[in-house]
This record gives C-alpha cells, sequence and structure tokens, in this order.
C-alpha cells in the first residue's frame, strides 16, 4: 500500500492531494495507473504524475456495463466482453472491442455509448 487517505468526496482536488502527497513522500517513475474513473481522477493522474499512463480497471468497466445491460442480455455481453480480454494483442483487441460495439451499437445503444 501506497498511500490511504480518508475523504469526504472523491473529488478532483481529493484526487489531487492524495497524488500530491504521494509524490512529495518519493512516488516517481509512474507509468500506468488502472483505476476505476472517479471524478477528477484521470486529470489528478495527468497533474501529479508526469508520463503516466491511465487505464480503467476491467472489473469496475465490467460492473458499469453490465449495470446497463438488461439482463437477458448479459450472457452475450459479457462473452463478447470476454471475448476481447482474450484477444493476444493490441490490434486485436482493438478489432474485437469494435465488433463487440457493432454487435450492442442497434441492440443496445446504453452499453454502445
Amino acid at each position: 500500500v501506497l498511500g490511504l487517505r480518508v475523504a469526504t468526496t472523491e473529488t478532483g482536488a481529493a484526487w489531487n492531494e492524495f497524488f500530491a502527497d504521494l509524490v512529495a513522500r518519493g512516488l516517481a517513475g509512474v507509468a500506468l495507473v488502472t483505476s476505476d474513473s472517479h471524478r477528477g481522477l484521470v486529470e489528478a493522474v495527468a497533474a501529479n504524475l508526469p508520463g503516466a499512463v491511465w487505464q480503467r480497471c476491467r472489473t469496475h468497466y465490467a460492473a458499469n456495463l453490465m449495470a446497463v445491460t438488461p439482463k437477458s442480455m448479459w450472457p452475450a455481453v459479457k462473452a463478447m466482453l470476454h471475448s476481447v480480454y482474450d484477444q493476444p494483442d493490441g490490434p486485436a483487441v482493438q478489432a474485437q472491442f469494435e465488433r463487440l460495439l457493432d454487435y450492442v451499437q442497434d441492440r443496445l445503444p446504453a452499453v454502445a455509448g
């Protein structure tokens, strides 16, 4: 655990304080931050961790995706999502993700959005 902070809200200001504290204590050379997408978090990563790339957590992405997917479509959408994760490289991931979007575009616009 690199840091722990109690905040009453998850805002950009709170995330800036969190990352600024880590940097002040010596955190450097961060290449990748994987997290959920709380408001202000991505901007705080960019502001405090120069050069770091932000990536959305697969678990949070899937949970948010399923929240807008009708239960009757869960098996199909889950299978397609896992087929994206199972690709061997970046171009294959992108191609499979495009196929997923094509599949859900007309059937489930909330999922495609």
